[in-house]
């Protein structure tokens, strides 16, 4: 499954998330690629949402970046 993309749908058959694994090579709006620190993405322009469970963007739309929470809190990540 290196470098696929998943796709998941809702149930009316519409695309609901797209998620790339390790090993893909494309990029995100020609910003974001995975395997990226993410030290190196979230800047002074993204906050995080508690509803959506992610860092969002307001120039983003669409783009929730969801860190492993296990390993740092929001606040931790932000000050990296």
């Amino acid at each position: 499954m290196d470098g696929s993309v998943c796709i998941l749908f809702d149930d009316e058959n519409k695309i609901r998330q797209l998620s790339a694994l390790s090993g893909y090579k494309g990029k995100l709006n020609q910003k974001y690629y995975i395997d990226e620190p993410i030290a190196e993405i979230i800047d002074d322009g993204w906050i995080y949402s508690e509803e959506l469970d992610g860092f969002i963007k307001q120039d983003q739309k669409g783009v929730i970046i969801r860190p492993d929470l296990e390993d740092a809190s929001p606040d931790e990540i932000i000050e990296q």
